[in-house]
C-alpha cells in the first residue's frame, strides 16, 4: 500500500501538495494543530523527534508506541480520519549518542528505528550524518560511512514494517528522509555563520545514498526518498531570525531538479514570513517543519492570560493565582537546566529574559512539569471563568481582539491561547 507522501509530494503530478509537519510534544498545542488540520481538510504530520520520544523515554518520558498512541486517540477524539493523519520520526539515529562508539550508538539506533516503525510511523528520517566517539574528529564523516549506517538502519525498517504492518491503524509502506541541516536541531545557528548547502554537496549526499541503498538490495528505500534535508537558508537564534534568500538558494534548487522524485524538508522554517514560506516552496521544499513557534506562540498566550488574571483577580475574592510565569522560571532553574543552561549564554538578567523568551524557547522542554501544568491548569480555570474586557484583550493580546471584532473568535480565555496557535498555522496554510 503507497504512502500518501508519495502522491502528494510528487513533484511530477498535478496533484502535488507541499505539506508542513509538526514537531511538537505538547499535547495542548498537538490538539489545536489537529483541529485546524480538520477545519482546513489537510494531512496531520505529528513529528517526534529523537529528543522527544525514544525507547528510553526521550524528555518527554514517551516511547514511541505512547506517542503514537497519544496521536491516534486523539485522532479520533477530534474526530479527523486516521487516514488523513502520517506520524513522522526525526532525526532517527545516533543522534542523541554521539559520545558513543559505533557499536553502542548504532546498537541504541536500531532499536529506535525499530521501535518507531512497530509503531506506526511512516515517515523516517534516517540520520546517520554525525561524527560518534571512534571516527575522525578532525574532519567530516565520510559520505560512506554516513550511508553505511543509514542502511543498516533502512534494513531495520523493512523488516519491521514487513512483521508489523497489520497490526497497525497505518498500514502502508514507510517514506524516508535522508540528510540533515548544518546547525543542531532546533534553531541554533548565528546569522553570521549561516551556509546555504552547496550543490555540489546536494549531489554527493544524494548519489551516494542512491548507490549504497541499490547496492544493499535496497533499491525500493531508494524510490521511497521523498525529501533530503538540507540549509536552504534559514535559521533563528535567542533573538533573531535569518530570513529566506532567495537568489542565493537558487543554485540549490536546480541542483534539486536532477533528482526528479526528491524534494527538500526544509527544518528550522519557524517564524519565517508567510511570503518566505511560499518561496522556500517555490524553491523546492515540499516539507516546511514547524515546531519550536508553535510552543512560543502557547507560552505567548499564557504569559497573556496571565497579565489578564493579575489585573481581573481582584474581582473574584479567594481566587488563588496561578504565578505561571514564576512557576517556569523556578523549575528551569532547579529542575533540569541542562536543557537550557548550554544553549543560553549573557549575563544574569540577559539569561532569565532568554530563558522565557527566546525565539528557540527551550522552555518548551519543560511545559509537562507536573507543576508547571498544574500553574496552567489553574490560569485556564481562572481566566475561563473570569468576564475578560475587550480592553484588556486589546493591551496583550491586539491580534486576537481585532479577530474578536471580525468575529472569527469567541472571547474566551481557551479560544485566545488557541487562536495564538492558529495564528501560526494559518501562516503555514496560506503558505502551500
Amino acid at each position: 500500500m503507497e504512502n500518501p507522501l508519495k502522491t502528494l509530494l510528487d513533484k511530477n503530478s498535478k496533484d502535488y501538495t507541499p505539506q508542513f509537519s509538526v514537531t511538537v510534544a505538547n499535547e495542548f498545542v498537538i490538539r489545536v494543530c489537529m483541529e485546524h488540520a480538520k477545519k482546513n481538510n489537510r494531512m496531520f504530520m505529528a513529528e517526534a523527534s529523537v529528543n522527544q520520544v525514544d525507547q528510553f523515554g526521550g524528555y518527554t518520558g514517551m516511547k514511541p508506541k505512547d506517542f503514537a498512541n497519544m496521536i491516534e486517540n486523539m485522532a479520533k477524539d477530534v474526530g479527523i480520519d486516521p487516514s488523513h493523519v502520517i506520524m513522522s520520526g526525526d532525526h532517527l539515529g545516533p543522534f542523541t549518542m554521539q559520545d558513543k562508539n559505533e557499536d553502542e550508538a548504532m546498537e541504541y539506533s536500531r532499536e529506535l528505528v525499530r521501535q518507531y516503525v512497530e509503531a506506526g510511523f511512516r515517515k523516517i528520517h534516517l540520520d546517520t550524518s554525525m561524527r560518534l566517539a571512534d571516527d575522525p574528529q578532525d574532519r567530516p564523516l565520510a559520505t560512506e560511512v554516513s550511508t553505511r549506517r543509514a542502511v543498516e538502519l533502512a534494513k531495520i525498517s523493512e523488516d519491521a514494517y514487513a512483521r508489523t504492518k497489520d497490526d497497525v491503524s497505518w498500514k502502508y509502506r514507510p517514506v524516508y528522509i535522508i540528510g540533515s541541516e548544518v546547525p543542531v536541531p532546533g534553531g541554533t545557528q548565528d546569522e553570521e555563520t549561516l551556509q546555504v548547502t552547496k550543490p555540489e554537496d546536494l549531489r554527493v549526499t544524494l548519489d551516494g545514498y542512491k548507490k549504497a541503498f541499490t547496492d544493499a538490495g535496497l533499491k525500493q528505500v531508494w524510490d521511497d526518498v521523498v525529501c533530503v534535508v538540507a540549509q536552504v537558508g534559514v535559521e533563528f537564534s535567542d533573538e533573531a531570525v535569518h530570513d529566506f534568500e532567495p537568489e542565493k538558494a537558487v543554485a540549490l534548487a536546480n541542483a534539486l531538479k536532477e533528482y526528479p522524485h526528491i524534494t527538500f524538508e526544509s527544518h528550522s522554517s519557524d517564524y519565517q514570513t508567510a511570503g518566505n514560506l511560499k518561496s522556500m516552496i517555490d524553491h523546492g521544499t515540499g516539507i516546511l517543519k514547524v515546531g519550536p513557534e508553535l510552543t512560543f506562540a502557547y507560552r505567548e498566550g499564557l504569559m497573556a492570560l496571565e497579565h489578564i488574571e493579575r489585573e481581573l483577580i481582584g474581582k473574584y475574592p479567594g481566587m488563588r493565582p496561578s504565578h505561571f510565569g514564576d512557576t517556569l522560571e523556578t523549575v528551569m532553574l532547579e529542575s533540569k537546566p541542562n536543557y537550557w543552561i548550554k544553549y543560553y549564554h549573557g549575563t544574569p538578567v540577559e539569561l532569565k529574559i532568554k530563558r522565557k523568551y527566546s525565539f528557540s524557547d527551550r522552555s518548551r522542554y519543560y511545559l509537562s512539569n507536573p507543576q508547571i501544568q498544574e500553574s496552567i491548569d489553574l490560569l485556564l480555570e481562572n481566566t475561563g471563568k473570569m468576564e475578560i474586557p475587550l480592553t484588556l484583550i486589546s493591551q496583550y493580546l491586539p491580534m486576537q481582539y481585532e479577530r474578536i471584532r471580525d468575529g472569527k473568535i469567541e472571547n474566551s480565555a481557551m479560544a485566545l491561547v488557541k487562536d495564538k496557535i492558529d495564528c501560526v498555522l494559518d501562516r503555514y496554510t496560506s503558505a502551500l
